[in-house]
């Protein structure tokens, strides 16, 4: 190599110092984007986490108001059985209603069975304890065939009455059991609105920070951009660099201590490129996309042709 002179080794070593400082701007920069890039990565990764515990509340609750819905309808089902009953039994007191309104109306019955006897167990007490004339005994006697003639009347309506009474309290406990099942069916129902609300609002808030990932992921994917356009302003630097440090012939030390920098840097550069890749293929992964041979080459971290 021809020597230089001084002249020429100051021109040379003012371009060292401006290409070194350019070289120092520029791996600046770099830090920079890539804490940057980092930061909207972090961020990406912290909505996605909380989305998909969010997601998982989601299906709890759509498990539990299913649950409910069930019990509602099964609910309902025998609310119409017992309806369907009360309807039938409704329909036979009507019947047996109708049945003792025209004995009565048909045999004139005024007073109840049980009234009848006691009146004739009266009379007859009356009679056979009591000194009496024997016209008062004999018009006594007379009123006791009346009422035994209107009791065998009344015998007819108190069979009805006999089947009316259990009948009326048998719909009395339908009817009470229909409105339990009725009361069940509202709280139910009411439980399952709530859990159905409560995932409606959980789904509007994954929708929410759905918007929020994808912004970060663009901002991300932009700085990556950024990232490999500075880098490639860097590759450009360095070559140059080499050769001004060779050009001023500097001692064999700093010249083999810059470029094990340099190897340094280099080899930084292209494992922060590899882990990148990497982080990229995962995302597209997580997202369903469809990955490429590099990215399957990135997920395996390390072969050396995806920074080709």
């Amino acid at each position: 190599m021809k020597s230089l002179d001084q002249t020429d080794k100051k021109i040379l070593s003012e371009q060292l110092q401006t290409l070194k400082k350019e070289t120092s701007d520029i791996k600046a920069q770099l830090n920079q984007i890539d804490e940057q890039k980092e930061s909207f990565y972090s961020q990406k990764e912290a909505l996605h986490q909380e989305i998909s515990k969010i997601i998982v509340s989601i299906k709890e609750n759509k498990a539990k108001r299913d649950e409910l819905t069930a019990h509602v309808k099964e609910f309902k089902v025998k609310k119409q059985q017992l309806i369907d009953i009360i309807k039938k039994k409704t329909e036979e007191m009507n019947i047996l209603k109708k049945q003792a309104d025209d004995i009565r109306k048909k045999n004139n019955i005024t007073q109840s069975f049980s009234d009848i006897k006691k009146q004739i167990k009266a009379i007859q007490y009356k009679i056979e304890t009591e000194v009496m004339p024997f016209d008062k005994e004999k018009q006594l006697m007379k009123q006791v065939r009346e009422l035994e003639k209107e009791l065998s009347q009344s015998k007819e309506l108190n069979e009805v009455y006999d089947k009316i009474n259990p009948l009326g309290k048998e719909l009395s406990g339908l009817r009470k059991e229909a409105d339990i099942i009725h009361q069940k069916i509202q709280q139910i129902a009411k439980e399952s609105q709530k859990k159905h609300e409560e995932m409606m609002g959980l789904i509007k808030q994954v929708d929410e920070l759905k918007k929020k990932e994808d912004d970060l992921y663009m901002k991300y994917n932009v700085a990556m951009m950024h990232f490999g356009e500075v880098n490639a302003k860097l590759k450009e630097k360095l070559p140059e660099l080499s050769k001004l440090y060779g050009q001023l012939d500097l001692q064999h030390e700093e010249i083999k201590k810059r470029r094990e920098e340099f190897k340094k840097e280099k080899e930084e550069r292209i494992e922060r490129t590899l882990e990148e890749k990497k982080k990229e293929a995962e995302m597209k992964f997580k997202s369903g996309k469809k990955l490429t041979t590099q990215d399957i080459l990135a997920l395996q971290s390390g072969n050396d042709d995806i920074t080709n």
